[in-house]
């Protein structure tokens, strides 16, 4: 568990003023955005050299870990300036409610992350979800087309709610990046989980050898298919979208069993009346949630 360090005598001399009030020296960020702040990584930053401080630094991710109260927030905006920062889409990177984890995925344009909630829930648990990043500026010749078919897919998107649907919940938009909060599906995609079974693992990660793959039983091809077929049923009668990229990589394993379609990316409005009716504009600079 985190904690604040006491300095040494040898940090600030040995009057006794400085012996018996040890109360951390913590400068106040009144710049700290609302959006993002950084937290620094365990250790010294790259490239740095010599002895390392007897007193711990402070930082927001010393209150990220404790329980809420009162108490916690007031002290969480009281992180020292001086930490090293980190870039908007990094690891350890704050964004909305959530901060940044390691990459689990890549797009033609986009990064996947883990995130966790800064917050825990009514039973003490932190929300692991996952975050599809996309820059504004992506470097490509025809970034205003990637920035005009991802503000597509976050209106799209946005308006869906159904069980065997991949669920949104929220898109932040800073200067630099675009930040896609959705669910995380720790199972994987359906051609993955073809391509890995086998008779003594059935749900194993690790490379199965020619021939060792184990054909699905009917009972459970059944159940994936009226999955899918009821979540595309949804999209075209109850909210008129095409989705237009159907596939086994598409078709995500939740750890509850079930399967969801996911990336919207090309879904299209089935005429110009659907778009009317299911597909509001985009505010800019600000989140979109559940």
């Amino acid at each position: 568990m985190p904690f604040i360090s006491q300095p040494s005598d040898g940090e600030h001399g040995s009057s006794a003023t400085n012996k018996d009030n040890r109360t951390p020296n913590i400068p106040i960020d009144r710049h700290r955005s609302k959006s993002f702040s950084s937290v620094s990584s365990e250790g010294s930053p790259n490239g740095s050299t010599g002895r390392r401080s007897s007193r711990a630094m402070v930082t927001s991710s010393s209150y990220s870990s404790l329980p809420y109260s009162p108490a916690v927030a007031f002290l969480s905006n009281f992180v020292d300036a001086t930490a090293p920062k980190v870039s908007l889409d990094e690891e350890g990177a704050h964004v909305g409610d959530y901060l940044l984890g390691r990459v689990i995925g890549h797009g033609g344009f986009s990064i996947v992350r883990e995130a966790t909630s800064i917050q825990m829930d009514e039973s003490g648990k932190v929300e692991r979800v996952a975050v599809k990043i996309v820059k504004t500026q992506t470097g490509a010749t025809d970034n205003d087309r990637v920035q005009k078919m991802l503000r597509k897919e976050i209106a799209i998107w946005s308006q869906i709610s159904h069980p065997h649907v991949l669920p949104f919940i929220a898109v932040e938009e800073l200067p630099t990046d675009t930040f896609i909060f959705c669910e995380l599906c720790t199972g994987g995609h359906l051609l993955n989980y073809l391509s890995l079974r086998s008779d003594a693992l059935p749900q194993s990660t690790a490379p199965t050898t020619p021939g060792s793959a184990k054909p699905l039983e009917e009972d459970e091809a059944r159940a994936i298919f009226n999955q899918v077929a009821e979540a595309v049923r949804y999209l075209h009668e109850e909210k008129r979208i095409v989705h237009r990229d159907i596939k086994l990589e598409n078709i995500l394993r939740h750890e509850d069993g079930t399967w969801k379609i996911c990336d919207f990316g090309l879904a299209e409005y089935q005429d110009e009346e659907a778009a009317l009716c299911f597909g509001p504009s985009l505010r800019t600079g600000g989140g979109l949630g559940r």
